[in-house]
């Protein structure tokens, strides 16, 4: 039996007939793109009709003409024909054109289950993910070696040609101003909590045990050696490099970096040197004075809570704060200070022309600065105790 689908004024037709059991769709005519419009009805009809236990036969030899949009309109059919399909009768023209649009023309059935697709898809699109990550990663540490050097080259020039840099040490003072003393009052007052709740956390842990006057010597060594520099590099990169990034990204949206450049100014001694000799400067200071703040929250928690006076507990923390211990801290800051001011430059002058770039900058400048002082302890850490200190 034979039933014709569609049969308008194309010579185009989709004919259906069966044998033994098994469908067998013959394509005639031209199929090329000024008539595949006339036959498209056919071509959905042919779709709804079909079950998932059709077999069925695309028999393409009586075909006339042919071009990518016919055979993109077999494919389609062939994909969305709910049974099992199978092309035959191909010629060779018709195997490159099917080439071409990357279909195998043999058998549907090679397809990929709809969940291998989904697996190789994840996997394809996480290969390219950290693909892409590594090489941004890797040319950032780039252009943070190269900011790194003009700063290293500027410290060389300014012992040669001090002259030269009469812009640089005004806005060294200014930038370790707004770095440095503007954030004093927020590391103190953060300190001074950190410190009370370790002296207080610490004390009645080991108070199971009468050892409170061993949380002295634990604040001592916790907050000299890690939590004093660690906890202030944290707010220095959180205040003070997102403030530098959205300095320099609004110079860079208001193009007014543009403007520095053409008047002969050199902005790695007025923008970048200034801002990372800022903090490396203001970063061991403000870590100072998070110890002081942090010991004196935890010797009025000590007292408080245990009753133990400030002169005990000031004699015991003289006992284990030694220069040793002091230094072991504070020589982290410099590192430190240094890592978040070229993160920040980095990001500040990588912020594009618009807002949005902005904020995102600022966010990125946040999360890599914390993220490279977190493993500057770490590394330090393993310093010290591959050294035995």
């Amino acid at each position: 039996m034979k039933t014709k689908l569609e049969n308008s004024i194309s010579t185009n037709i989709i004919s259906s007939t069966s044998e033994n059991g098994v469908k067998v769709f013959r394509l005639t005519g031209s199929w090329r793109s000024a008539e595949i419009s006339k036959i498209s009805k056919g071509i959905l009809i042919t779709i709804n009709k079909s079950t998932q236990e059709d077999l069925a036969i695309v028999d393409l030899l009586e075909i006339t003409e042919i071009d990518t949009i016919g055979v993109a309109a077999i494919i389609y059919f062939t994909e969305k024909y709910r049974g099992k399909i199978q092309l035959q009768g191909m010629t060779a023209h018709m195997e490159q054109l099917f080439s071409i649009m990357s279909l195998n023309p043999n058998n549907k059935l090679k397809q990929k289950k709809p969940k291998d697709i989904f697996s190789y898809d994840i996997f394809r699109k996480f290969y390219h993910y950290i693909r892409k990550k590594a090489f941004k990663s890797i040319n950032n540490s780039f252009i943070q070696l190269h900011i790194l050097g003009l700063v290293i080259s500027n410290v060389g020039a300014l012992f040669v040609n001090i002259h030269k840099f009469k812009e640089f040490f005004p806005s060294l003072i200014r930038q370790i101003y707004y770095v440095g003393v503007t954030g004093v009052p927020v590391i103190i007052l953060i300190s001074f909590v950190t410190g009370a709740v370790i002296a207080q956390q610490g004390a009645f842990q080991l108070s199971n045990f009468g050892a409170e006057i061993f949380a002295i010597d634990l604040m001592s060594i916790l907050q000299l050696r890690e939590i004093g520099v660690l906890l202030t590099a944290v707010m220095v990169a959180g205040r003070s490099g997102s403030a530098i990034v959205a300095e320099i990204g609004s110079m860079k949206i208001n193009e007014e970096i543009d403007s520095i450049k053409t008047i002969g100014i050199d902005i790695v001694r007025v923008l970048i040197s200034p801002r990372i000799w800022a903090l490396i400067i203001s970063l061991p200071l403000l870590t100072i004075l998070a110890n002081c703040s942090a010991i004196v929250g935890a010797s009025i928690i000590i007292w408080k809570y245990y009753d133990i006076p400030f002169s005990v507990f000031f004699a015991r923390f003289h006992s284990t704060a030694t220069l040793g211990n002091v230094f072991t801290g504070l020589i982290k800051a410099p590192f430190m200070a240094c890592a978040i001011g070229i993160v920040a430059m980095k990001e500040g002058f990588g912020v594009g022309t618009n807002s949005d770039s902005l904020g995102e900058r600022v966010t990125t400048c946040v999360v890599q600065s914390i993220s490279m002082v977190i493993i500057i302890d770490s590394l330090f850490a393993i310093f010290y105790f591959a050294i035995g200190i």
